[in-house]
Protein backbone atom coordinates (compact mmCIF):
# COMPACT_ATOMS: atom_id res chain seq x y z
CA UNK A 1 0.00 0.00 0.00
CA UNK A 2 1.27 3.40 -0.95
CA UNK A 3 1.70 5.70 2.09
CA UNK A 4 -0.49 8.76 2.32
CA UNK A 5 1.54 11.94 1.59
CA UNK A 6 -0.69 13.96 3.93
CA UNK A 7 0.16 11.63 6.80
CA UNK A 8 3.87 12.10 6.17
CA UNK A 9 3.39 15.89 6.14
CA UNK A 10 1.41 15.64 9.39
CA UNK A 11 4.22 13.69 11.04
CA UNK A 12 6.73 16.39 10.03
CA UNK A 13 4.53 19.21 11.37
CA UNK A 14 3.73 17.30 14.55
CA UNK A 15 7.44 16.67 15.17
CA UNK A 16 8.14 20.38 14.79
CA UNK A 17 5.32 21.30 17.23
CA UNK A 18 6.59 18.70 19.69
CA UNK A 19 10.10 20.19 19.48
CA UNK A 20 8.71 23.67 20.13
CA UNK A 21 6.79 22.47 23.21
CA UNK A 22 9.88 20.79 24.58
CA UNK A 23 11.90 23.95 24.01
CA UNK A 24 9.59 26.35 25.84
CA UNK A 25 9.01 24.35 29.02
CA UNK A 26 11.38 24.22 31.95
CA UNK A 27 13.85 21.32 32.37
CA UNK A 28 11.82 20.00 35.28
CA UNK A 29 8.71 19.71 33.12
CA UNK A 30 10.70 18.20 30.25
CA UNK A 31 11.45 15.13 32.35
CA UNK A 32 7.70 14.42 32.53
CA UNK A 33 6.87 14.93 28.83
CA UNK A 34 10.05 13.89 27.03
CA UNK A 35 8.84 10.32 26.54
CA UNK A 36 5.58 11.41 24.86
CA UNK A 37 5.75 10.91 21.10
CA UNK A 38 3.22 13.41 19.74
CA UNK A 39 2.48 17.06 20.37
CA UNK A 40 -1.15 16.18 21.20
CA UNK A 41 0.00 13.83 23.97
CA UNK A 42 2.29 16.51 25.39
CA UNK A 43 -0.48 19.12 25.30
CA UNK A 44 -3.00 16.85 27.04
CA UNK A 45 -0.47 16.03 29.75
CA UNK A 46 0.26 19.72 30.39
CA UNK A 47 -3.45 20.54 30.51
CA UNK A 48 -4.15 17.88 33.10
CA UNK A 49 -1.10 18.83 35.13
CA UNK A 50 -1.72 22.57 35.37
CA UNK A 51 -5.49 22.66 35.44
CA UNK A 52 -5.52 21.49 39.06
CA UNK A 53 -2.80 24.01 39.91
CA UNK A 54 -4.87 26.75 38.29
CA UNK A 55 -7.87 25.93 40.48
CA UNK A 56 -5.64 26.01 43.55
CA UNK A 57 -4.25 29.38 42.49
CA UNK A 58 -7.77 30.78 42.04
CA UNK A 59 -8.74 29.53 45.49
CA UNK A 60 -5.69 31.23 46.99
CA UNK A 61 -6.52 34.51 45.23
CA UNK A 62 -10.09 34.45 46.51
CA UNK A 63 -8.90 33.71 50.02
CA UNK A 64 -6.45 36.59 49.84
CA UNK A 65 -9.15 38.94 48.55
CA UNK A 66 -11.42 38.14 51.49
CA UNK A 67 -8.63 38.45 54.06
CA UNK A 68 -6.73 41.52 52.85
CA UNK A 69 -6.69 44.45 55.32
CA UNK A 70 -5.49 48.03 55.16
CA UNK A 71 -3.35 47.87 58.30
CA UNK A 72 -0.68 50.58 58.31
CA UNK A 73 -0.65 50.95 54.52
CA UNK A 74 -1.94 54.03 52.81
CA UNK A 75 -5.38 53.90 51.24
CA UNK A 76 -3.94 54.01 47.73
CA UNK A 77 -1.63 51.06 48.47
CA UNK A 78 -4.54 49.11 49.93
CA UNK A 79 -6.75 49.74 46.89
CA UNK A 80 -3.89 48.86 44.53
CA UNK A 81 -3.52 45.52 46.32
CA UNK A 82 -7.20 44.77 45.80
CA UNK A 83 -6.98 45.75 42.12
CA UNK A 84 -3.99 43.45 41.63
CA UNK A 85 -5.92 40.49 43.03
CA UNK A 86 -8.90 41.35 40.82
CA UNK A 87 -6.69 41.44 37.72
CA UNK A 88 -5.20 38.03 38.56
CA UNK A 89 -8.68 36.55 38.96
CA UNK A 90 -9.78 37.96 35.61
CA UNK A 91 -6.73 36.47 33.92
CA UNK A 92 -7.75 33.11 35.37
CA UNK A 93 -11.25 33.61 33.89
CA UNK A 94 -12.78 33.89 37.35
CA UNK A 95 -15.34 36.68 37.60
CA UNK A 96 -16.35 38.34 40.88
CA UNK A 97 -19.20 40.82 41.11
CA UNK A 98 -18.39 44.45 41.84
CA UNK A 99 -20.54 44.40 44.97
CA UNK A 100 -18.54 41.51 46.41
CA UNK A 101 -15.31 43.38 45.73
CA UNK A 102 -16.64 46.51 47.49
CA UNK A 103 -17.67 44.44 50.50
CA UNK A 104 -14.21 42.89 50.64
CA UNK A 105 -12.66 46.36 50.59
CA UNK A 106 -14.94 47.58 53.41
CA UNK A 107 -14.19 44.48 55.48
CA UNK A 108 -10.48 45.30 55.56
CA UNK A 109 -10.85 48.90 56.74
CA UNK A 110 -10.14 49.94 60.38
CA UNK A 111 -12.75 51.32 62.79
CA UNK A 112 -11.95 54.93 61.85
CA UNK A 113 -13.99 54.44 58.68
CA UNK A 114 -17.06 52.99 60.44
CA UNK A 115 -19.50 55.76 59.48
CA UNK A 116 -18.45 55.76 55.82
CA UNK A 117 -18.60 51.96 55.70
CA UNK A 118 -22.17 52.03 56.96
CA UNK A 119 -23.22 54.57 54.33
CA UNK A 120 -21.64 52.54 51.53
CA UNK A 121 -23.29 49.32 52.69
CA UNK A 122 -26.64 51.08 52.74
CA UNK A 123 -26.21 52.09 49.07
CA UNK A 124 -24.26 49.02 47.93
CA UNK A 125 -26.64 48.39 45.03
CA UNK A 126 -26.05 51.79 43.40
CA UNK A 127 -22.36 52.56 44.00
CA UNK A 128 -19.38 51.50 41.92
CA UNK A 129 -15.86 50.52 42.88
CA UNK A 130 -14.43 53.74 41.45
CA UNK A 131 -16.84 55.84 43.53
CA UNK A 132 -15.97 53.93 46.68
CA UNK A 133 -12.27 54.37 45.97
CA UNK A 134 -12.58 58.15 45.64
CA UNK A 135 -14.64 58.38 48.85
CA UNK A 136 -12.10 56.35 50.79
CA UNK A 137 -9.20 58.46 49.57
CA UNK A 138 -11.04 61.65 50.59
CA UNK A 139 -11.89 60.18 54.00
CA UNK A 140 -8.23 59.31 54.55
CA UNK A 141 -7.26 62.95 53.97
CA UNK A 142 -9.96 64.15 56.38
CA UNK A 143 -8.86 61.76 59.11
CA UNK A 144 -5.23 62.76 58.66
CA UNK A 145 -6.15 66.45 58.91
CA UNK A 146 -8.20 65.91 62.08
CA UNK A 147 -5.35 63.93 63.65
CA UNK A 148 -2.88 66.76 62.94
CA UNK A 149 -5.27 69.26 64.51
CA UNK A 150 -5.66 67.17 67.66
CA UNK A 151 -1.89 66.70 67.96
CA UNK A 152 -1.37 70.43 67.51
CA UNK A 153 -3.85 71.28 70.27
CA UNK A 154 -2.27 68.84 72.71
CA UNK A 155 1.21 70.11 71.85
CA UNK A 156 0.28 73.75 72.54
CA UNK A 157 -1.36 72.78 75.83
CA UNK A 158 1.73 70.87 76.91
CA UNK A 159 3.94 73.86 76.07
CA UNK A 160 1.83 76.18 78.25
CA UNK A 161 1.92 73.69 81.12
CA UNK A 162 5.72 73.37 80.92
CA UNK A 163 6.30 77.14 81.05
CA UNK A 164 3.85 77.47 83.95
CA UNK A 165 5.66 74.74 85.85
CA UNK A 166 9.04 76.39 85.24
CA UNK A 167 7.76 79.74 86.47
CA UNK A 168 6.17 78.20 89.58
CA UNK A 169 9.24 76.15 90.48
CA UNK A 170 11.60 79.09 89.97
CA UNK A 171 9.71 81.20 92.52
CA UNK A 172 8.90 78.78 95.30
CA UNK A 173 12.00 79.05 97.49
CA UNK A 174 11.23 76.11 99.76
CA UNK A 175 14.54 76.62 101.53
CA UNK A 176 15.60 73.01 101.96
CA UNK A 177 19.15 73.38 103.34
CA UNK A 178 21.56 70.65 104.22
CA UNK A 179 21.93 71.69 107.85
CA UNK A 180 25.65 72.58 108.04
CA UNK A 181 25.50 76.27 108.57
CA UNK A 182 23.79 79.34 107.21
CA UNK A 183 25.55 79.28 103.84
CA UNK A 184 24.88 75.66 102.77
CA UNK A 185 21.24 76.03 101.78
CA UNK A 186 20.09 76.20 98.20
CA UNK A 187 20.67 79.52 96.45
CA UNK A 188 22.80 81.29 99.07
CA UNK A 189 22.70 82.10 102.81
CA UNK A 190 19.38 81.93 104.60
CA UNK A 191 17.56 81.37 101.30
CA UNK A 192 14.13 80.05 102.08
CA UNK A 193 15.15 78.76 105.53
CA UNK A 194 16.13 79.73 109.06
CA UNK A 195 19.63 80.82 110.10
CA UNK A 196 20.32 77.44 111.68
CA UNK A 197 20.84 75.98 108.23
CA UNK A 198 18.13 73.29 108.50
CA UNK A 199 16.20 74.77 105.65
CA UNK A 200 12.75 74.20 107.16
CA UNK A 201 9.70 76.20 106.31
CA UNK A 202 9.14 79.43 108.21
CA UNK A 203 5.70 80.17 109.60
CA UNK A 204 3.71 82.96 108.03
CA UNK A 205 3.55 86.23 109.92
CA UNK A 206 1.77 89.49 109.51
CA UNK A 207 5.02 91.34 109.03
CA UNK A 208 6.10 88.99 106.26
CA UNK A 209 3.15 88.48 103.88
CA UNK A 210 5.39 86.83 101.28
CA UNK A 211 5.42 83.51 103.19
CA UNK A 212 7.34 80.35 102.23
CA UNK A 213 10.99 81.09 102.56
CA UNK A 214 11.03 84.80 101.96
CA UNK A 215 8.65 84.97 99.01
CA UNK A 216 9.05 84.80 95.31
CA UNK A 217 10.81 88.08 94.71
CA UNK A 218 13.58 87.50 97.25
CA UNK A 219 14.29 83.88 96.32
CA UNK A 220 14.52 84.23 92.54
CA UNK A 221 17.99 84.79 91.07
CA UNK A 222 18.27 85.58 87.38
CA UNK A 223 20.24 82.97 85.43
CA UNK A 224 21.29 85.62 82.89
CA UNK A 225 22.67 88.51 84.97
CA UNK A 226 22.91 86.78 88.37
CA UNK A 227 20.97 89.48 90.22
CA UNK A 228 18.21 88.58 92.68
CA UNK A 229 14.63 89.75 92.60
CA UNK A 230 13.63 88.70 89.08
CA UNK A 231 13.68 85.68 86.77
CA UNK A 232 15.41 85.42 83.41
CA UNK A 233 12.17 85.87 81.47
CA UNK A 234 11.79 89.33 83.10
CA UNK A 235 15.45 90.38 82.86
CA UNK A 236 16.24 93.71 81.20
CA UNK A 237 19.23 92.10 79.45
CA UNK A 238 17.07 89.41 77.86
CA UNK A 239 16.94 91.00 74.39
CA UNK A 240 20.41 92.55 74.54
CA UNK A 241 22.41 90.47 72.06
CA UNK A 242 25.70 92.09 73.10
CA UNK A 243 25.26 91.14 76.75
CA UNK A 244 27.15 87.96 77.61
CA UNK A 245 25.95 87.57 81.20
CA UNK A 246 27.89 86.42 84.22
CA UNK A 247 27.97 82.76 83.18
CA UNK A 248 30.40 81.37 80.62
CA UNK A 249 29.66 78.16 78.77
CA UNK A 250 32.28 76.27 80.77
CA UNK A 251 30.98 77.56 84.12
CA UNK A 252 27.29 77.23 83.43
CA UNK A 253 25.70 74.08 84.91
CA UNK A 254 23.64 71.94 82.56
CA UNK A 255 20.46 72.62 84.57
CA UNK A 256 20.87 76.37 84.02
CA UNK A 257 21.39 75.92 80.29
CA UNK A 258 18.28 73.75 80.02
CA UNK A 259 16.15 76.16 82.06
CA UNK A 260 17.47 79.20 80.19
CA UNK A 261 16.77 77.57 76.82
CA UNK A 262 13.22 76.61 77.85
CA UNK A 263 12.29 80.09 79.10
CA UNK A 264 13.95 82.02 76.27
Amino acid sequence: MKPNPAYESWLIVDAQIRACLLAIVSPTVQTHIHALLTSAAIWNHLEQRYNSLSRTHIFQLKKRLHSVTKGTDSMQTYLDTVLTIMSSLKLAHEDISEQDIILCVLRGLPADYASLKQNIRTNIATVTFNQVSSWLLSEELNLSFEKRLSLGDSGSTSSVDIHSALYTNSGRGTGRGRGRGPSRGRGGPYRGGNPSGRGGRQPLSRDDPRGRGGGRGASVICQLCGKPGHAVWNCWHRYDESYTGIWTLAQTPMSRLICLGCIL
